[in-house]
């Protein structure tokens, strides 16, 4: 793929050297600029830095050989004063005139060839070597002294007279010396080594031999902890604990638990939960459960508070609710039932009430026609002399005291109303004898059972349970059933952060609309969590300046439609006058987004990037 770059794509003074071509036709040139040079290279006979350009004959002369130089005498190997010349150097007896060659000068700008020419004086730079510039790859032959015969070369490229190196390159044996340790046989220079400690690997290079360090060769406490590439332990310690550090390697550090408060012991014998320790702060929202509650533990005082007056009933949606019982039967917070004034009707009434329950125990009897009593009131239970007077058909006395003669009270002597309770002895009155023998008890709201009641029966009432709601304990008292409590029971914002559980909220329980951008934590919402995503399309370019994308864009995300052209990136504009620009609008076929050019891209291979 053919990539074109145009010239206002490439900055000022980018195109360097390196980045050209061995051939540059005219063509590709733009001649109507000016091309400037700031400085034109120039050969130099004698160079004297790294960057400059030399000569053929002087590469010739450094790939032929050496700038030779006449022979010297001796050679001195120590330092000599060159303003005190002495009269012997390396063993010989100088002589006017003679040439010496320092290499080992204190000063290393000293060194050099110098010209002999008498005890005490000074000594004197040859005439072919008084520059520096003489010296560069100087060779020189020694004829005496014990460097006889042996040829040396200035090696290093100077500057100066300084950092001279004078190294030997011809000798007798051929310029070659076994030092220590080394062999010399023939042309070859080889390390002795015991192959133990010391050998070869695979490509002749001197190494330690694996293993090749043993035990003997170190002396006892030579190796320091400084030696060593970690010489100490760094001990941390972590949330809880205390102590740690540094230590050198054979000292000791200390780490220690701590307790951050009075719920935690911390002693010799380990850590534990402190007597009285777990506090209710200490105690996540709903972590205590059913099984964690000793039974019967759980007093009155641990119950939430009920109103007084109240208590806990289903309401019509089965939920328990504070309701407060005010009909005929009332209940105090103190736990006393009270019953309203003449609330209690004859119909509520066993066979027997005793005296002490009656408002009036007493009866005031007069007497009336044939009656003869004696003055006062009788209590009941109590007694006094009733004298009859007989009229002697239907009554009669005899020892044993006032009797009805045989058929003698009939319905016609009876008056209305005229039987009394006092007249009737108790349990004569039979339910037979009752025009309605029977009491009905009706259970109002909260409770069940009822029915008729025969007198001296029984009935048992008890509360109406929902059974979902509301449920009897194993005490049989109310209580609260699992889960009975739904939403509808619950008061508006009744609900804090701490009485809801630990992932009890799902997508679900999260309104519409809810969330806002200041709910969510930086960095929460994740790639796939965000409803757009990014787009690659690919065009071969054709004679067409407008080309459809897949899909539709936001508006908002126009800028981020980015468009290559044989990989380089256009530039987007509102209005493009060639193929390296391009408009984005949503007007292609079913109004997608479409791309646009300024010119066709004819040929050219077309990349859009973008979101939506």
């Amino acid at each position: 793929m053919a990539i074109q770059i145009i010239a206002d794509q490439i900055k000022n003074g980018e195109v360097t050297n390196d980045k050209l071509a061995g051939s540059i036709q005219p063509a590709k040139l733009d001649l109507s600029q000016v091309f400037g040079f700031t400085a034109i290279p120039t050969i130099n006979a004698t160079p004297t830095a790294a960057n400059q350009v030399v000569s053929k004959s002087y590469v010739d002369n450094k790939l032929q050989g050496l700038s030779w130089h006449d022979s010297v005498r001796v050679r001195s190997s120590s330092n000599v004063d060159i303003s005190d010349a002495p009269a012997t150097i390396d063993g010989i007896s100088m002589a006017a005139d003679d040439r010496v060659l320092l290499t080992a000068q204190s000063t290393g700008s000293e060194n050099g060839i110098y010209v002999w020419s008498s005890a005490g004086g000074a000594l004197a730079r040859a005439a072919d070597a008084d520059t520096f510039a003489e010296l560069q790859s100087a060779a020189v032959f020694i004829r005496e002294g014990t460097s006889a015969d042996k040829g040396y070369l200035q090696s290093a490229e100077l500057s100066s007279f300084a950092s001279q190196s004078w190294i030997l390159f011809s000798s007798t044996n051929g310029g070659r010396q076994a030092g220590t340790a080394l062999d010399l046989s023939s042309n070859t220079l080889s390390v002795k080594f015991d192959d133990s400690s010391i050998g070869t690997n695979g490509s002749g290079q001197l190494e330690i031999k694996a293993s090749g360090i043993q035990d003997a060769m170190i002396a006892g406490s030579t190796i320091s902890n400084g030696k060593l590439a970690n010489s100490s332990i760094t001990v941390n310690a972590g949330s809880g604990l205390s102590g740690g550090g540094s230590t050198a390697l054979g000292a000791s550090v200390t780490v220690a638990a701590v307790a951050a408060d009075s719920s935690i012991t911390v002693s010799g014998s380990g850590i534990s939960v402190a007597s009285g320790g777990v506090t209710a702060a200490k105690l996540a929202a709903n972590s205590v459960q059913t099984g964690n509650i000793v039974d019967a533990n759980v007093s009155l005082v641990k119950v939430e508070n009920v109103a007084a007056g109240k208590v806990i009933m289903g309401n019509a949606s089965n939920r328990p609710t504070a309701t407060t019982i005010d009909g005929d039967v009332t209940i105090s917070n103190s736990g006393i039932v009270t019953i309203k004034a003449a609330a209690v009707e004859n119909s509520m009434l066993a066979g027997s009430i005793e005296n002490a329950k009656l408002q009036n125990s007493a009866v005031t009897l007069s007497g009336g026609d044939g009656v003869s009593i004696a003055s006062g009131a009788i209590s009941l239970g109590g007694s006094k002399t009733i004298n009859l007077q007989l009229e002697g058909s239907s009554l009669s006395k005899s020892v044993s005291g006032l009797k009805i003669s045989d058929a003698g009270v009939g319905s016609a002597q009876l008056q209305d109303d005229s039987c009394t309770t006092a007249k009737i002895p108790d349990s004569a009155v039979t339910n037979d004898k009752l025009a309605s023998s029977s009491v009905s008890v009706v259970s109002g709201d909260g409770l069940q059972g009822g029915g008729s009641l025969s007198l001296g029966g029984t009935l048992t009432l008890s509360i109406d349970l929902d059974g979902s709601s509301l449920a009897l304990d194993s005490s049989n008292g109310l209580s609260v059933a699992a889960g009975g409590i739904q939403t509808s029971m619950l008061a508006a914002n009744c609900v804090n952060a701490a009485a809801i559980q630990n992932n009890a909220v799902g997508s679900s329980e999260i309104a519409d609309d809810a969330v806002g951008s200041s709910e969510l934590a930086s960095g929460a919402v994740l790639i796939e969590k965000v409803g757009f995503r990014a787009y690659t399309e690919s065009f071969s370019g054709t004679t067409n300046t407008k080309y459809d994308l897949g899909r539709a864009v936001n508006a908002n995300f126009f800028d981020r439609v980015q468009v290559f052209r044989n990989g380089l990136r256009c530039k987007k504009v509102a209005s493009p006058s060639d193929s390296s620009e391009y408009s984005v609008a949503n007007d292609g076929t079913s109004s997608v987004c479409a791309v646009t050019f300024g010119a066709a891209p004819n040929g050219d291979s077309i990349i859009v990037d973008y979101l939506t």
